[in-house]
């Protein structure tokens, strides 16, 4: 049976552009720079890489939380890319986000009951009452692990797990058909990382919801995820399925996250790679392959020509010249 495409995401390009004195040429940050992803319906699809590497700015292009240079968004065959007013209001009923940080992206004058009731403010519904709408949020509170009595209460009273899970009541409020989970789990304590993943898990299964996850955390992609896009400097350089990826990673940069991984069992020892050379800059990324000043096996052509994203077996793709020499 061929899956659905729910999100279609084709050469987004997001330049941030960089203040300069008269007798300099503008710049621009490349953020994100000529990224393809299709994310398909009732997955998540994980995408991972080092702090920098675009993750973040390529799930707020996804949903229009930021406007792309360049590129087509397409949610279920209609363009997103240049919504705007009352058609982009609409479709945020569709796309949600979990932010990253839990402190500040609640409101600290407002209980949390309030919070979760100002969605329905904003996006009215015909015929919902004040009663309706209290209703509602009690009941998305209460489905992720809150009591009643905390209803009332400000977000400073609470801690951060508990604060991420009002997060995640205030992204499922309007029973969006994708989130983008923003590293909803870096800011807490590992114990309660568990706790939110398997909420995401359970609140998914029973929803059908698709989640774009951003994460950093290589251990929780595996954990979470039916597919992995890893991105480095802007470019996705690896995707495939989570099994195949973490059981044959092809891309020199993919093999150097996962040897980056603590070993659980202590009396097994994993060969480190270690990679050289600095991270170099967005302002002014090297040609061709941005990873070449890097890699242990770049030759020539790896810094004349951009490798494109290569189909190696079925549904696995990477963007290597000399994938098959390791």
């Amino acid at each position: 049976m061929e899956r659905q495409v729910i999100l279609n995401l084709k050469n987004i390009k997001k330049y941030f552009p960089v203040q300069s004195t008269i007798r300099m040429q503008p710049r621009a940050v490349k953020a994100i720079d000529d990224v393809s992803l299709q994310v398909y319906q009732g997955e998540t699809l994980s995408l991972v890489g080092e702090s920098g590497c675009g993750k973040s700015t390529t799930g707020r292009c996804a949903i229009g939380l930021l406007e792309t240079t360049s590129g087509t968004i397409t949610y279920r065959d209609k363009d997103i890319t240049h919504l705007k007013g009352k058609e982009k209001r609409e479709m945020t009923k569709e796309m949600q986000m979990i932010f990253q940080d839990p402190y500040s992206s609640l409101n600290p004058r407002m209980t949390v009951g309030a919070i979760l009731e100002e969605v329905w403010k904003i996006h009215k519904k015909p015929g919902m009452t004040k009663k309706d709408r209290m209703e509602r949020a009690m009941e998305m509170f209460l489905k992720v692990g809150m009591r009643k009595d905390q209803y009332y209460r400000y977000p400073h009273e609470f801690s951060g797990g508990q604060k991420q899970r009002i997060g995640i009541a205030r992204a499922l409020m309007l029973e969006p058909k994708l989130v983008v989970c923003d590293e909803p789990v870096s800011a807490l304590d590992v114990s309660i990382q568990s706790q939110i993943l398997n909420l995401l898990s359970e609140i998914k299964q029973e929803r059908n919801i698709t989640y774009l996850f951003i994460s950093h955390n290589m251990s929780v992609v595996r954990y979470i995820s039916d597919r992995v896009g890893v991105m480095y400097l802007g470019h996705l350089v690896e995707l495939s399925s989570t099994q195949e990826l973490y059981a044959n990673p092809l891309h020199p940069y993919t093999q150097a996250l996962l040897s980056a991984v603590p070993e659980v069992n202590p009396h097994r020892k994993k060969q480190k790679i270690k990679l050289t050379g600095d991270i170099p800059s967005p302002l002014n990324p090297p040609s061709g392959c941005v990873f070449h000043n890097r890699c242990p096996y770049a030759v020539p052509v790896c810094s004349e020509a951009i490798p494109e994203m290569e189909e190696v077996s079925d549904g696995h793709l990477v963007a290597c010249f000399r994938h098959e020499a390791y």
